[in-house]
């Protein structure tokens, strides 16, 4: 059954799309700020406290910066593998049914 682009778009199928794909969207983002505002304000912090971690772990913070990298990435791919399983086959559903 075909229905109008208006119909759809006000539809509680539509809505729902919407508010799931924001959802994740929003914790990946979340998830992703904090990691990078942690190691920022970690590398950036009060001297006194992290110059025995800098001192005795120099490559501490080259695998802290890479496990960031990592966690972006991964973020990424969480994010494109949801879409392609759940977003994709959900929005074609609803494209079928504007179709003029």
């Amino acid at each position: 059954m075909k229905r109008g682009k208006e119909e759809v778009v006000n539809s509680a199928p539509f809505r729902r799309l919407l508010f799931l794909r924001w959802t994740v969207a929003t914790v990946l983002l979340l998830v992703v700020m904090v990691v990078y505002y942690a190691f920022v304000v970690l590398a950036g912090g009060p001297r006194q406290i992290l110059s025995p971690l800098v001192d005795k772990l120099p490559s501490l913070w080259f695998w802290l910066g890479v496990l960031v990298i990592i966690i972006g990435l991964a973020a990424t791919a969480i994010y494109v593998v949801w879409a392609n399983l759940v977003y994709d086959p959900l929005a074609e559903k609803l494209a079928k049914e504007v179709e003029e």
